[in-house]
C-alpha cells in the first residue's frame, strides 16, 4: 500500500518486539500491558488490515492471508528474528506467519489464541463467507453493533455496562474509546475499526491447531482462567501438542490483556528477559 503498512510505536528501546492485536481492538489499547516490556524492548504494533486507509474486504478472506500482511510488514521494516507477542487473532497470525517465514521470528508469546474445538473450524470452513457471517456468533453480533455516538463520553457510557467489558479497568476502556473511533463531519464519533470489517474477520476464521504442533520457536502460552475461547480441555491439548512451550494462566477471560494488563505484561517479560 502507498506509504507502507501503518503501525503504532509504543516506545522503549532495545530489541524489537511486535505486538499483534485482536480483532476490533487497536494496538493502543494494549498500553498498560506493554508497560512492563518497555525497559527491555522497542515495542511496535502493526495495525491490521481493517485499520488501513482504503482497505477492502475483497482483498482477504482468511486469517492466513492476514498473516501474510504481518510478513510483508516485517519485510517492509527489514526485520528478522523479531520477538512477537500476540493476542487472539494477533496470536493466530503469528502462528501462521512463523511457519511460513521462521527466519522472521526469534521467540513468541501467544495470549488466548482462538483454540475452539477442531470440529467447529472444520464445519465453518465448508461454508461460504456470507453464510459464515450469519452462523458464527461474534460475526453476527458485530454486524449489528452500534457504531456511532454523539461524544466520547457517550461512547464510554454506552460500553461501560456491557458484560464483555465488565472486568476491564476504566483507564484501559478509555484507551479503547480514544483509539478506536474517528470523527465525522457532523461532530459525532464512529468506530475506526468498521463493524463490517470486524464481522468479516470473525467469519474468516481458521484453525491454528495444526500450526501449533509444528512451531519450533520458544513459546509462551497464556490463557485467561475464565476463558470462553480456550476450554480446559483445549488447554490440556495445547500442552500435549506443544510440549516444549511454557504455559501460564492469568486471572481473567479472553480479554485478559485488558482485564489484568500488568500481570500479563509481567508474565511475558519474565519469559522473554532471561
Amino acid at each position: 500500500m502507498i506509504g507502507g503498512i501503518p503501525y503504532h510505536e509504543f516506545g522503549g528501546s532495545g530489541e524489537v518486539l511486535h505486538l499483534g492485536h485482536a480483532n476490533s481492538f487497536p494496538p493502543q489499547m494494549y498500553r498498560r500491558m506493554v508497560e512492563p516490556l518497555l525497559p527491555h524492548f522497542r515495542v511496535v504494533g502493526m495495525e491490521s488490515r481493517p485499520l488501513w486507509p482504503g482497505s477492502s474486504m475483497d482483498e482477504t478472506s482468511s486469517w492466513e492471508e492476514m498473516a501474510d500482511d504481518l510478513i510483508a510488514f516485517f519485510d517492509q521494516q527489514g526485520w528478522q528474528k523479531v520477538v512477537a507477542v500476540g493476542h487472539s487473532l494477533g496470536a493466530a497470525k503469528i502462528v501462521f506467519a512463523s511457519l511460513k517465514r521462521p527466519d522472521l521470528f526469534s521467540r513468541v508469546a501467544l495470549v488466548e489464541p482462538p483454540l475452539l474445538p477442531k470440529w467447529i473450524f472444520n464445519l465453518v470452513s465448508i461454508l461460504p463467507i456470507d453464510l459464515r457471517k450469519k452462523v458464527v456468533p461474534p460475526s453476527r453480533v458485530a454486524e449489528k453493533r452500534t457504531d456511532r455516538w454523539p461524544t466520547d463520553r457517550a461512547f464510554f457510557d454506552y460500553i461501560r455496562p456491557k458484560r464483555v467489558f465488565a472486568k476491564i479497568p476504566d483507564d484501559v476502556l478509555m484507551d479503547y474509546v480514544t483509539h478506536t473511533h474517528k470523527g465525522i463531519e457532523d461532530g459525532t464519533v464512529r468506530l475506526r475499526y468498521p463493524k463490517e470489517w470486524e464481522s468479516h474477520v470473525y467469519a474468516s476464521l481458521q484453525s491454528p491447531w495444526d500450526g501449533l504442533s509444528k512451531m519450533t520457536h520458544p513459546t509462551l502460552a497464556i490463557r485467561g482462567t475464565d476463558s470462553d475461547v480456550i476450554s480446559p480441555r483445549s488447554w490440556e491439548k495445547w500442552q500435549r501438542i506443544q510440549g516444549e512451550a511454557e504455559f501460564k494462566e492469568v486471572q481473567g477471560g479472553h480479554l485478559v490483556p485488558f482485564e489484568s494488563p500488568t500481570k500479563v505484561g509481567e508474565c511475558v517479560a519474565r519469559f522473554l528477559v532471561r
